[in-house]
């Protein structure tokens, strides 16, 4: 009885919509009837619609209605010899284009004349008209809950609490969703602009070179397929980069409209949590560095509607999955583990999780690493959380060749440890915790290139970089001392640290110069450099020249404070 009351209710107001188009009423009046047919409908409550509101930045207009993520223009006619009127969609597509970069949160608008209605979603605009179905027609009140159902496959509300179940990840970020059309409708824009920036075409070289590395020649190369995919890839780990910080620390979203730059770069994350090493200024930060932030504001806006202390499993790999297409992935080679497999894997390996070390040597977007923490951590019996902490950063490591892998996987020891890392920090200084860093390598673990037949080779890591600096003729080499690297923390810290005095205008040798390690390295080590027959190769201070060798005319010592 009462759905039928209900139903009633929802013709007669929308009577009264029909009726104010067929009078050829204003479009204030019809706009009048049509709130009140939401309400009936219980489409959209008072409080949720907003009137005459400015349609973004720089737009002189009034966008007539908004409810949640959709906009409406209202018009006393919408047709134009049986199609939409070009110049009303050209004005809603400005509208639609405004508010996305202001942020928003609008995903669709609606031209309707309370009978005809013309849907455009973001990423949609400015396509050409066609005749045909173009739009829809309501147009007799029995239609009421036709139009009803029409509307709420548009328009929705945030979302609250959403469960990181695959279906919902997928239904919220994959390729299908609005907050990926959004997000790389913005990114595309945001490449097409700043392209030949410097530091854009140096990291999309690089990422070029990196890809063509991991996975062949043919894996990217230059034109618009390949710039496609570094967009998405820029996509997938901002967004995976936003999710753990989430987790670990809330309010993302307004992070992302106050310090963009600092949120894309983990500058936030070690600030909240001394995480080091996790997120850098990678070759994904560039659209902040190059003041494009819009799109950030829009996938923070989505993540903040999950609850992400349901221990989300599979996050990196879900979203990679569903953003890079089936026949891309078979294309580059790409294969996964699936959880199950990893589960039983570890399980039969790993029978003694706290004193076994893990690594695994093409960790992909972690699946092992995800599976290996669990594993540690469901044995830690009564250990300290600051002691399973370092039971994990010891145990647990991953090396890929992939740039987009290592950053998953990085993001994936982050969540999978999240509990551990705050009841670390829950538990007080004293207890040891320190700085934390990821153990996942860019490398390959098939060919590590450094030296093992020097002398020094016993006491450090010998790198090449295949750089050469102008007036040398080889390749500058790098000399670690083994006792620093094995302080991944501490250096990831200081590396931190150093790249923000760069991005503020401050001395990053001064940084680097006063920073305090956690052990004092042998003397041996101090401040030695070299040069070895025809190559440059330098023996860094570990607090300085480990980052920014410098280096002397040829026939000179290689000396430098940086």
């Amino acid at each position: 009885m009462q759905t039928t009351m209900a139903t009633e209710k929802e013709q007669e107001t929308f009577s009264l919509v029909i009726d104010r188009h067929r009078s050829g009423d204003t479009e204030n009046d019809i706009r009048l009837a049509f709130i009140r047919f939401m309400e009936t409908a219980g489409i959209a409550d008072p409080a949720d619609m907003a009137t005459e509101g400015p349609p973004g930045i720089g737009n002189p207009g009034r966008m007539d209605l908004y409810v949640h993520n959709t906009c409406i223009e209202f018009k006393t006619d919408i047709l134009r010899n049986g199609a939409p009127n070009a110049d009303d969609v050209d004005q809603l597509d400005r509208y639609i284009e405004n508010l996305l970069k202001a942020g928003s949160g609008v995903r669709n608008g609606i031209l309707t004349d309370g009978v005809h209605y013309f849907l455009r979603r973001v990423g949609e605009e400015k396509l050409p008209l066609q005749r045909g179905e173009t739009h829809r027609t309501f147009d007799r009140p029995e239609q009421a809950p036709r139009l009803r159902e029409y509307l709420h496959g548009i328009i929705s509300a945030p979302a609250e609490n959403v469960s990181p179940t695959a279906e919902n990840l997928q239904r919220y970020f994959g390729s299908d969703s609005d907050a990926f059309r959004a997000g790389n409708l913005l990114l595309q824009e945001a490449y097409a602009a700043h392209r030949d920036d410097p530091t854009v075409a140096v990291k999309r070289r690089l990422w070029q070179d990196l890809l063509q590395v991991a996975l062949g020649k043919d894996a990217a190369t230059a034109g618009d397929e390949s710039d496609w995919l570094f967009i998405r890839h820029t996509y997938i780990t901002s967004l995976v980069a936003l999710i753990m910080q989430q987790q670990l620390l809330g309010d993302v979203a307004r992070h992302a409209a106050e310090r963009p730059d600092a949120l894309l770069k983990g500058r936030i994350l070690a600030e909240q949590s001394d995480l080091h090493g996790v997120i850098d200024a990678d070759l994904f930060t560039w659209p902040t560095e190059a003041g494009e932030s819009a799109y950030l504001r829009e996938i923070a806006r989505v993540v903040e509607q999950f609850d992400w202390t349901q221990s989300p499993r599979e996050v990196a790999p879900t979203l990679y999955q569903n953003v890079i297409t089936p026949d891309e992935r078979k294309r580059l080679g790409e294969y996964y583990t699936p959880r199950w497999l990893a589960q039983e894997i570890t399980a039969a390996v790993v029978d003694d999780p706290l004193n076994q070390r893990t690594l695994d040597p093409s960790c992909g977007s972690g699946t092992f690493i995800e599976t290996a923490i669990e594993r540690i951590i469901s044995h830690a019996g009564e250990l300290s959380a600051a002691a399973t902490l370092r039971k994990l950063q010891e145990n647990v490591v991953g090396i890929d060749i992939h740039p987009v892998a290592v950053q998953l996987a990085k993001a994936t020891w982050v969540m999978a440890a999240a509990g551990t890392i705050r009841a670390a920090r829950a538990e007080g200084t004293d207890t040891g915790a320190g700085a934390v860093s990821a153990p996942i390598y860019l490398g390959d673990s098939m060919q590590l290139r450094y030296d093992t037949g020097t002398l020094t080779a016993s006491q450090s890591i010998e790198l090449e970089t295949h750089e050469t600096l102008p007036g040398h003729a080889g390749p500058v080499t790098f000399s670690i001392p083994k006792e620093l690297a094995r302080q991944q923390a501490d250096v990831d810290r200081l590396i931190s640290e150093m790249a923000a005095a760069i991005d503020e205008g401050r001395d990053a040798e001064q940084v680097a110069d006063g920073y305090p390690m956690s052990d004092e390295l042998p003397p041996e080590h101090e401040g030695r450099r070299r040069h070895d027959a025809g190559t440059a190769r330098c023996r860094p201070q570990p607090r300085v020249g480990l980052l920014h060798p410098q280096h002397d005319p040829p026939g000179g010592d290689c000396r430098g404070e940086g």
